[in-house]
């Protein structure tokens, strides 16, 4: 927003303290005018109308006063360039204000960018485990990777596939004595029924030798 300046000294001035109550009118608005169009204190005859509350009566008295000065098609402010920020001026002041705010707008930009970023891990999303895209414990789903010391795979039921059942050849060589502490007698299943048999068929020959 672009202000006019009324001098403290035009308090003591006389050529604005004699002007009526319309001339002055005249005189403050056309000033305030001239600033806010940037005009430098020229005001044409065809612009004259735009001011507000103009009074044309009250020019020749502007003019006597020496406030205000005639040059071809245009009035001119007297003590504009003294008083007032031109509009080249004003132009500069702009274009500092606008690369200051746009400086202002790429830090906070840059800003934000770092803050992101120191508070972002790649690859990993807050309350998961590693490798993983939620919160779970138990069976892994099929084709997802365990990796050692997480904390879910100490909940992993074990698989079958991971007990192989013992070879049958394996099992002729156990002696029905001697499997687990268990007599003969509680011991069941194919391989250990034939292991009983031989048994009990050494003992028959036993039992003939010793009757003979």
């Amino acid at each position: 927003m672009t202000d006019a300046r009324f001098p403290e000294r035009w308090l003591m001035d006389v050529r604005v303290q004699a002007l009526t109550d319309a001339g002055y009118r005249l005189f403050g608005n056309a000033l305030m005018w001239s600033v806010s169009n940037r005009t430098d204190g020229e005001i044409t005859d065809k612009r004259l109308p735009m001011i507000p509350y103009v009074d044309t009566m009250a020019i020749p008295e502007l003019v006597e006063a020496g406030l205000w000065t005639r040059r071809k098609d245009r009035w001119l402010i007297a003590d504009f360039e003294t008083t007032q920020t031109g509009s080249d001026e004003l132009g500069r002041l702009d274009r500092m204000r606008k690369a200051e705010r746009d400086k202002k707008s790429r830090q906070r930009a840059a800003k934000a960018a770092a803050t992101d970023a120191d508070h972002s891990v790649p690859g990993t999303v807050p309350g998961t485990f590693r490798g993983t895209a939620q919160d779970r414990k138990g069976e892994e789903r099929l084709g997802e990777e365990v990796l050692p010391g997480d904390t879910h795979e100490r909940d992993r039921p074990a698989d079958v596939a991971d007990h192989p059942a013992p070879r049958p050849d394996a099992l002729a060589l156990v002696s029905p004595d001697r499997y687990s502490g268990s007599d003969s007698d509680e011991i069941t299943g194919p391989y250990f029924a034939e292991l009983e048999e031989e048994e009990r068929q050494r003992r028959e020959e036993w039992g003939e030798q010793d009757a003979g």
